[in-house]
């Protein structure tokens, strides 16, 4: 199920900084995460479906950054695996999540505080 949004919004998202979008990747993962805890798993797909179209409109601005690219790509397919899995573990979201969020100075520095 494709998540389909308005193009205002896909415009104000590839407005914000790297860290920024990263941050943005990362609360949609503690959305999905909060859905499975609740026992919603229609919601908490959609918000994983979320985190991969975010993902992907984050590596069209990586054209010229193969290197990092290569780890956008890398991080979205195991964010993938996750969202193919019928049972979700707590503890591989986390890591998911904490491996994002070391992409980048920005986020880190946000989350750390």
């Amino acid at each position: 199920m494709p998540f389909e949004s308005n193009p205002t919004k896909q415009d104000s998202f590839l407005r914000l900084s790297p860290g920024q979008r990263i941050l943005s990747v990362a609360a949609e993962m503690r959305r999905a995460g909060h859905w499975v805890e609740r026992g919603d798993p229609v919601e908490a797909e959609k918000s994983y479906a979320r985190v991969l179209d975010l993902m992907d409109r984050c590596s069209e601005t990586l054209i010229d950054k193969p290197n990092m690219l290569r780890e956008y790509r890398r991080w979205r397919e195991w964010a993938a695996g996750l969202y193919a899995k019928e049972e979700r573990s707590r503890t591989e979201r986390e890591s998911l999540e904490r491996a994002l969020l070391w992409m980048h100075p920005e986020s880190w520095k946000a989350f750390a505080a």
